[in-house]
């Protein structure tokens, strides 16, 4: 197989994904209102889904729990308006009922689906330009894995000028080589998220709950006027 020409082709793909989208005629995204986005990096089924673990090696019961909050936070993240960025890994474009997000439910309509290849979700992507072109100003950002794809979606996004949110207890480090061998020991966890909160930190990047950011972007809205409970003008 030729990879050089598949991913020749695929980023031939991608760059008449974006002439469409700079057109602003996206096939069946309609991106709703707002100046803030949630990403979910890589919730495949690869990464996430542990009862894969034999087929797919890499999921471990840490990713598996952070799909898990992301799909019971995600009904919250939707009352408030927030749009999702579903952001997954592969050499070719899939259609968004094909990606094998574990635990997240997609609505293609108001999710912006869109595959990766490298590392960061802004490397040869339309992201930035969707973004931009969405009015979005702050990114909240989770998913798998957090030393790799997390962080460097992270950093780059600060670097292009987004203030960025990383969600804490919404990401996860799946067992790739490369990454630390022993990240199932709770130990380990706590020490490359603690490691990893200062290296984000020291690029201006917030790391906080999900629910913590959830609160703070309610308190952002105006308050709803009270319904007054005197129906009418009293009679004289």
């Amino acid at each position: 197989m030729d990879f050089k020409k598949l991913r020749y082709i695929f980023r031939e793909v991608l760059q008449t994904a974006q002439d469409a989208l700079r057109r602003g005629k996206p096939d069946c995204f309609h991106p709703l209102p707002g100046d803030t986005a949630l990403l979910i990096i890589n919730t495949q089924n690869k990464f996430c889904n542990i009862e894969q673990g034999i087929r797919t090696p890499r999921a471990n019961h840490y990713t598996d729990a952070a799909a898990r909050r992301i799909r019971d936070m995600a009904n919250l993240f939707r009352e408030e308006q927030i749009p999702f960025y579903m952001i997954y890994t592969s050499k070719l474009l899939q259609a968004p009922e094909e990606v094998d997000f574990h635990m997240v439910k997609v609505h293609p309509s108001v999710d912006f689906i869109l595959p990766k290849t490298e590392t960061s979700a802004f490397h040869q992507t339309v992201l930035k330009e969707a973004l931009q072109d969405h009015g979005r100003k702050r990114l909240m950002i989770c998913g798998v894995s957090l030393d790799t794809d997390v962080f460097a979606t992270a950093c780059d996004a600060r670097a292009k000028g987004f203030e960025v949110w990383v969600l804490n207890d919404m990401t996860a480090n799946d067992n790739s080589v490369g990454t630390q061998p022993s990240f199932n020991k709770s130990a380990e966890d706590k020490y490359m998220k603690k490691n990893y909160r200062y290296q984000l930190q020291l690029r201006d990047i917030r790391v906080v709950e999900a629910m913590t950011a959830l609160n703070e972007i309610r308190a952002e809205k105006p308050a709803k006027p009270k319904k007054s409970l005197v129906k009418g003008s009293p009679k004289g």
